[in-house]
């Protein structure tokens, strides 16, 4: 391809919807998590957590929106001001455990897949310290419930393939596969 001819770096990804179905059932929340609403003065702190986490899964060393901790905050600030796209509040949102960040699910509408309002989940982060507790489901779950609250009926995201713990993550809360594409970089 083109793309590989001009030595652009690539990573193969993965776009998953999970529909509406209110047979769903979802998970009991651990009484020490307690959630909250995003607000614009946890940027900072959500992209140091978002940064740190994707450091640990390596699912995004090459994009350069996720390669530094200067540019996190900079796209945290843009997603914050709406500039791409509506934040879904009810979607977006934090979990601490202990009165410490542990995670965070930002979701936005978009259009895509011939669907207006999309919500699309922008970025999901467990920090390093509090993986493999179980909270990055309940988190999930969380979220995907408040998105429902508001009558979507689908939501949308899009994973690296190399990222197998997400992959299950979200195939256990019936997010399914829609289409496989490949990312291109350009190589700075």
């Amino acid at each position: 391809s083109v793309f590989q001819q001009k030595s652009f770096l690539n990573q193969h990804r993965q776009r998953m919807a999970l529909d509406y179905d209110e047979e769903r059932e979802y998970v009991s929340l651990d009484p020490e998590l307690e959630f909250k609403f995003y607000t614009s003065n946890y940027i900072e702190e959500v992209a140091a957590l978002s940064f740190a986490a994707h450091e640990i899964s390596k699912d995004q060393v090459i994009s350069p929106d996720f390669n530094s901790l200067e540019r996190r905050i900079e796209l945290e600030r843009e997603a914050m001001s709406g500039k791409m796209g509506k934040l879904i509040d009810d979607g977006t949102i934090l979990v601490f455990k202990k009165g410490k960040l542990a995670g965070v699910c930002v979701v936005m509408e978009t259009h895509f897949w011939g669907i207006e309002h999309l919500p699309w989940i922008f970025d999901i982060s467990i920090h390093p310290d509090f993986m493999g507790q179980g909270i990055g489901k309940q988190l999930l779950h969380k979220s995907v419930q408040g998105v429902f609250e508001w009558n979507y009926d689908t939501i949308g995201l899009a994973v690296t393939l190399s990222n197998f713990s997400a992959i299950k993550l979200y195939e256990t809360t019936g997010f399914k596969p829609v289409e496989a594409f490949t990312e291109y970089f350009q190589d700075v």
